[in-house]
């Protein structure tokens, strides 16, 4: 761990051009951001860990350093909209979790961090690219030690190579791997993420989905959702078509007519349509890095606010309502903004279903109507 902190200090002593200086502003909150988590992590599990002297003495430091580099950061994560948003959550995700930690609040804070992870995925897979190498220096503790805590990091920073290869061996290797039944499920979804939203790679998924089922000791109920991600795989790679070298508007249409007409909030982890809903955000997603201030980005965040409703219980962090209503109060009003609102109200009302709204939503569906009213 020694020498991979003496790398982080020196990747940030390179000297920059001015044409570079954003890009390295990014790589060095990034660098934080790792450096600060692998601090706290190992006091994650348990409360009596998050609590322990040593525990303390890692957290308050770190949340420290993790909430300023939240209130300032770098133009180039405004660019695109889907990092400027989990950006946002993440910012204020770090600024509470601070302020919960400084009133003694101790378990809440604990599982708040715990849950930074879900966010941090949020903005990581928007690049659905695979990545030839790591943002980060390399990480040895956390690649030659197999755990699903250890894994899950790595799936986090997008070493997408080294968590599938944890996660490989906890699923092939379970239950002599120390992988917990109830996570059995979370590893899966996060190999399938992998696969159908960043590789969009259906020939490797099927590959890899099939050397898990050698274990025959594997849950019934989770080889019965394998069984269907490979068909689901297996039907993928048939279609020889590339729709991301589409023009904008071609691909929202071919987005528009491959979604369910009816989306759950909630998906299965079984639902056939799941990968569906993966592949087709991994493509809204690049399109949006690739085009941050195209004329069609109220209709990518439409749509994108679409299929994380149904994604997000699944796999990470529920950001579709902050889309919709970034679609709105981001644009001038218009047609498109005015159907980001109706489908942000429409959402309320059904997650709140024979209850009343809250207060602070009514309020902002109101605010969203007055604006769109001007």
């Amino acid at each position: 761990m020694v020498r991979y902190f003496l790398l982080v200090l020196f990747a940030f002593s390179i000297p920059c051009s001015s044409q570079d200086s954003e890009n390295g502003r990014v790589k060095a909150t990034m660098h934080t951001f790792l450096v600060e988590m692998a601090k706290v992590t190992p006091y994650l599990s348990t409360t009596e860990a998050f609590t322990s002297k040593e525990g303390k003495a890692a957290i308050s430091p770190a949340l420290e350093s993790l909430a300023k580099k939240a209130r300032n950061p770098p133009e180039k994560l405004k660019e695109s909209a889907g990092f400027r948003i989990s950006f946002g959550l993440l910012a204020d995700h770090i600024q509470k979790t601070k302020a919960v930690y400084d009133k003694g609040e101790m378990e809440y804070a604990r599982l708040r961090l715990n849950g930074m992870a879900n966010l941090c995925a949020s903005c990581h897979t928007q690049t659905p690219v695979k990545a030839k190498g790591s943002l980060f220096p390399p990480v040895d503790d956390l690649t030659s030690k197999v755990s699903f805590e250890n894994a899950n990091f790595l799936f986090v920073i997008r070493r997408y190579e080294q968590a599938l290869a944890q996660f490989d061996s906890l699923l092939r290797g379970y239950p002599d791997s120390g992988l917990p039944s109830d996570l059995i499920g979370d590893v899966f979804r996060r190999k399938v993420a992998v696969f159908a939203r960043v590789y969009r790679d259906p020939k490797a998924a099927v590959a890899s989905l099939r050397a898990d089922l050698k274990n025959g000791k594997l849950p019934s109920d989770a080889r019965d959702n394998v069984n269907v991600w490979i068909a689901g795989f297996e039907k993928m790679a048939k279609d020889k078509t590339d729709p991301s070298k589409y023009s904008t508007t071609k691909l929202i249409e071919y987005v528009s007519k491959g979604m369910p007409k009816e989306l759950n909030r909630k998906i299965p982890t079984g639902d056939p349509q799941l990968l569906n809903l993966l592949y087709l955000s991994g493509l809204l997603y690049e399109r949006l890095l690739q085009e941050p201030n195209s004329p069609q980005t109220q209709e990518l965040l439409y749509y994108l606010a679409l299929l994380e409703r149904s994604l997000a219980p699944v796999v990470w962090y529920s950001i579709s309502e902050v889309y919709l209503k970034e679609c709105v109060v981001a644009f001038a009003p218009s047609t498109a903004s005015k159907r980001c609102l109706d489908a942000y109200e429409s959402g309320m009302r059904e997650r709140f279903f024979g209850r009343n709204i809250p207060e602070p939503i009514q309020n902002s569906i109101d605010a969203l109507k007055e604006y769109l009213a001007k």
